[in-house]
């Protein structure tokens, strides 16, 4: 059952007001667009009706949507206590650990999100960042690397594996990086800008 509009809700709670996946669902509808309080009663009444990872998980979104860190946390720490390889708890656990400072215990959390999920662009891009920050820089290209060749279309992602391979020596692959990132993304200055320093020090 999905919702679409105001009417939506309202009709599918009058069909069925006790039924938790209507308000799961209308919960997570409200979470995306950006309603995240009108949200929260909607999914706690889902959940005392059917305790499930999945609304934890859901209730986990609109506490970080509404920057409530703790309960955010608690929410997926009680989704994954019922269901361990739910990945996208893992993801935004670590992306709460990040926000806290705690980089390794982000690192880690972003790691076991690979562990379920190797192709996970988004692990791979806060890894890769993570790895840039304390110039881990084998490490960094390899998660700039695979989030390139997962996500050919993202500019960042090429720009980011540039800026590895220049301030590792290799200019030249620099220079294809930072190409195709104006590819993507021709009106970036800051592009132009490393795409020349890049070819400065290839030439």
């Amino acid at each position: 059952m999905l919702f679409r509009s105001e009417a939506d809700f309202a009709a599918a709670l009058r069909i069925a007001p006790a039924h938790p996946d209507a308000r799961l669902n209308l919960g997570v509808t409200l979470t995306r667009d950006g309603r995240a309080a009108a949200a929260l009663p909607h999914l706690v009444e889902a959940l005392r009706r059917r305790p499930g990872a999945d609304v934890h998980f859901n209730l986990g979104i609109a506490h970080t949507a509404l920057d409530r860190t703790k309960e955010a946390a608690d929410h997926f720490l009680a989704a994954l206590a019922l269901e361990p390889d739910l990945a996208e708890a893992h993801w935004h656990l670590g992306r709460l650990a990040e926000r806290a400072g705690r980089n390794a215990e982000a690192g880690a959390a972003y790691d076991r999100v690979l562990a379920l999920d190797p192709r996970h662009a988004e692990a791979h891009r806060r890894l890769g960042l993570l790895a840039a920050r304390r110039e881990d820089f084998s490490a960094a290209e390899r998660h700039f690397t695979a989030l390139a060749k997962s996500r050919p279309d993202d500019a960042d992602a090429h720009a980011n594996l540039g800026n590895v391979l220049l301030l590792t020596g290799r200019a030249k692959e620099a220079v294809e990086r930072f190409e195709a990132a104006l590819r993507l993304r021709p009106g970036d200055e800051r592009l132009r800008e490393s795409l020349a320093t890049a070819r400065r020090a290839g030439s």
